[in-house]
């Protein structure tokens, strides 16, 4: 009986061990939702660029943190009863480029926000995940583009990457990116 408590204590103390602190884990997802947003409405015009929705962040224990948002990459001119006319092919053509150029450009920009700001996550274990996923709005005209950009790493390799252990390229590498 003796043992069964005692392994039962060890237990209980081991699960509370590796409960994440909540208040921490809001603080520091709410901070890289800011530097997610700031970085992402900076980089691109807003002549051309909507932001539909900001970064929201969510831990899921066993997982690891990911971070969502929706964005519109080019905006093109707005049908309505005053300007009624189609998109003519130069327009859907000159869209479809600039979304995706602009794409390359999201992707790269947050592979660098992860690399240089994903260590102030310290709550996510090493073999967890740091995801970023966005949400690529398109137009009726655009249906043949991908809906969705989702970027992810181990956080393990923002450790190495952020002790210089790994190269730029080599943490490129590690991500998982994938566009659909």
């Amino acid at each position: 009986m003796k043992k069964f408590l005692c392994a039962l204590v060890l237990a209980a103390s081991a699960l509370t061990a590796q409960t994440p602190d909540y208040q921490s884990v809001k603080k520091q997802t709410q901070l890289f939702e800011t530097v997610l947003d700031t970085a992402v409405r900076q980089h691109y015009d807003p002549a051309n660029f909507l932001m539909m929705q900001s970064p929201r962040g969510a831990y899921l224990e066993g997982y690891g943190v990911v971070f969502t948002l929706e964005v519109n990459l080019y905006v093109m001119r707005w049908v309505n009863p005053f300007n009624a006319a189609p998109y003519s092919e130069k327009e859907i053509a000159a869209a479809k480029a600039a979304k995706q150029a602009r794409m390359k450009e999201l992707e790269t920009l947050i592979r660098d926000l992860l690399r240089n700001n994903g260590m102030g996550l310290d709550f996510v274990p090493p073999d967890e995940n740091v995801a970023v996923v966005v949400h690529l709005f398109n137009q009726v005209e655009l249906r043949d583009l991908p809906s969705q950009l989702s970027v992810q790493v181990k956080k393990q390799w923002l450790q190495e990457a952020a002790g210089r252990r790994l190269s730029a390229a080599e943490f490129r590498q590690k991500l998982s990116v994938i566009s659909f």
